[in-house]
């Protein structure tokens, strides 16, 4: 049987010696993991006793990531996770579709019709 832990348990396990989050509706002790994680302690530390999904889900990561949760699991949320409608939608920015990606030759041209006009 999986123990069932309340956020409220969870909250409790937010210290650099015991950390614990939530990922959908699994319990993590991402205690022994913290000087592995590729992030940094701090992202850890500051994600101890919270609900991690949103973020986790926003930086994108591996299924390897994924998968390793595995050996972190404590239990399970109580009640269950609260899960978005609809699917996932990960949304990335590159510099070309960043407006700030055009401001530069934008500039360059009119910065040269401006000297044309001006030295012609």
């Amino acid at each position: 049987m999986v123990k069932e832990f309340t956020l409220e348990d969870v909250a409790k396990h937010n210290t650099d010696e015991d950390i614990w989050v939530v990922y959908e509706d699994k319990v993590l002790d991402l205690t022994a993991f913290l000087a592995d994680h590729p992030g940094g302690e701090d992202v850890l530390t500051e994600a101890a006793g919270q609900d991690i999904t949103q973020s986790f889900l926003d930086i994108g990561h591996s299924e390897t990531a994924i998968d390793l949760m595995e050996e972190y699991l404590v239990g399970k949320l109580k009640g269950g996770a609260k899960k978005a409608s609809g699917p996932q939608v990960k949304t990335v920015v590159t510099p070309a579709a960043d407006a700030t990606g055009y401001l530069f030759p934008v500039l360059i041209i009119v910065l040269s019709v401006v000297a044309y006009y001006l030295y012609a």
